[in-house]
């Protein structure tokens, strides 16, 4: 989909996208896959904060002056190429849409602080948390003590992800002493041609990690053959082949033949330019598509007919 400039859009961000103020600067966060994006530009953060607005209820409205400003504009493709967000046409609705964010429900918890106004209303929260994600780039060199403090405290929580490229955190072997008193799974969520295989096999690693590998075609055959210690290694794997055309799946299939490859899924991704290929293996309706832009499948194929 290409932005027109001469019309006006509504911009939305994803229910499942975390948002952030601090100081001066905005975080948007997408909880499905750890993809962020972080911003200290003025124009960027008051435009979040004009979505967030209550009144707002989530949509507001672009208008072609402000798709002329090149911040914007690098933004809202930001947030498209990486699921945060989207635009809509204006001449395309009826009505202003809404967007439904989530929020803290503490109902219960509200009446008991009416009864007990010296009662703190948070802290079973933890209960509740299934998922934790700790990204690692190029920015996260947080102390191990500040890492020990959080991990502390998530005894309970069923599934520890550790995302991109915690190999490079320069207190990994603290971090992995401090992670292996947890109880929950933990995994190493990376794309395939970002995981250094030597760096990996000397990290100490042990069995209990498993791996979620991010794989989009077309496949580099040098980064995808450095692989090949990690299918013979000790530890879980899963592969996530991101899929846009058919002639995909069939590398796909050949991959999963070659190397015999038990456990994958397979993610198909909306380019703006695929809905043929939706309707004939997916079938979605083209404004369900548009809407969510990704659809996550354990099994995928063409219906029987």
């Amino acid at each position: 989909m290409n932005i027109d400039i001469n019309q006006n859009y509504w911009l939305t961000i994803e229910p499942y996208v975390y948002i952030n103020f601090s100081q001066s600067s905005v975080l948007l966060y997408n909880t499905l896959d750890a993809e962020h994006i972080e911003s200290a530009s003025s124009t960027i953060v008051q435009l979040v904060q004009k979505i967030t607005e209550k009144k707002n209820c989530g949509v507001c409205q672009l208008t072609n002056q402000e798709l002329e400003n090149k911040e914007i504009k690098n933004f809202i493709i930001d947030i498209r190429e990486k699921f945060i967000g989207d635009i809509l046409p204006i001449e395309l609705s009826e009505n202003k849409p809404i967007q439904l964010t989530p929020f803290l429900n503490f109902q219960q918890d509200k009446t008991r602080l009416n009864l007990q106004p010296n009662i703190s209303i948070g802290e079973n929260i933890l209960n509740y948390l299934h998922e934790v994600n700790f990204i690692f780039d190029k920015n996260n060199e947080l102390n191990i003590a500040v890492f020990n403090e959080v991990i502390e405290q998530l005894q309970g929580v069923p599934t520890i992800n550790l995302c991109k490229n915690i190999l490079e955190y320069s207190q990994l072997p603290a971090l992995l002493n401090s992670l292996s008193k947890t109880n929950g799974k933990k995994i190493i969520i990376n794309n395939y041609q970002d995981l250094d295989i030597n760096n990996l096999l000397l990290a100490n690693i042990e069995e209990e990690y498993s791996f979620l590998i991010s794989v989009k075609f077309p496949i580099n055959k040098y980064h995808w053959n450095s692989l090949i210690p990690l299918l013979l290694s000790k530890w879980k794997v899963q592969f996530e082949f991101q899929i846009e055309k058919e002639e995909d799946l069939t590398e796909v299939d050949q991959l999963v033949n070659n190397y015999r490859i038990e456990n994958y899924q397979l993610k198909p991704i909306y380019n703006y330019e695929n809905i043929d290929f939706f309707r004939e293996y997916i079938s979605p309706q083209k404004n369900r598509a548009v809407k969510n832009k990704s659809y996550f499948y354990n099994c995928y194929g063409k219906e029987e007919k």
